[in-house]
């Protein structure tokens, strides 16, 4: 996709646009696999008996931990794999 060639628009030769492309589709990727939006019915249902107080702790807790997990794998997992 950030090849240059046959059919490539001129934008894509440009090292920022190439790298606007690529963390766009990065950003897109990530989305699609995470999917909050169906993950939304299943937070509302497991924090249903907690205050908005407590659902905001868990919120902010969960996604601090996915984030320590995604970075621990971003920086480790081509070693780990290797």
């Amino acid at each position: 996709m950030f090849r240059r060639g046959e059919g490539q628009s001129e934008r894509l030769s440009h090292p920022a646009a190439a790298m606007s492309d690529y963390l766009l589709e990065a950003f897109v990727t990530l989305f699609v696999t995470v999917d909050p939006l169906g993950l939304a019915p299943l937070f509302i249902g497991l924090t249903a008996g907690l205050s908005a107080s407590d659902r905001r702790r868990v919120a902010v807790r969960a996604t601090a931990i996915a984030a320590i997990v995604l970075l621990f794998f971003a920086f480790a997992g081509g070693k780990l794999l290797a």
